[in-house]
């Protein structure tokens, strides 16, 4: 079993955070401004405590994180990161095993997937160029 760093812990809690605020609150069905504008987007404001305060706090960081999650969902994000008093004990969230015998090994690419046409066609452009591929999908 290999220990995940406290970054790599705080990443996938802060992820798990955006996941969970992101499948419990639905998007707007009403119109705005006069009716030109979807109602899509959705402000998300996180307060976590997280393990490596100093770099979740650095503003190229946070920038980034807003950025890709921004470009991933178009909704519009804040986060505020305070210092963890005390650690929670670390679950053991990927157990891989040796690397030998981790099936995931030599993957070229890793893609988020959801329903639709669009990622069908492209998992299967993918395949056509003999990739090795890891995909991760929702049931949404």
């Amino acid at each position: 079993m290999k220990h995940l760093s406290p970054r790599l812990v705080d990443l996938l809690e802060i992820a798990a955070y955006v996941f969970t605020a992101d499948c419990a609150t639905q998007r707007g069905t009403e119109w705005t401004d006069d009716d030109t504008s979807e109602p899509w987007s959705r402000n998300f404001r996180f307060v976590i405590p997280v393990r490596d305060h100093n770099f979740w706090c650095a503003s190229d960081v946070q920038q980034l994180l807003v950025q890709v999650l921004k470009f991933l969902s178009d909704d519009d994000y804040t986060f505020e990161f305070q210092q963890l008093e005390k650690d929670r004990s670390v679950q053991d969230y990927l157990e891989f095993g040796s690397d030998e015998n981790w099936p995931f090994q030599g993957v070229d690419r890793v893609i988020m997937f959801s329903a639709g046409w669009t990622p069908w066609l492209g998992l299967w452009k993918l395949r056509m160029a003999a990739r090795i591929l890891c995909w991760l999908a929702t049931g949404q």
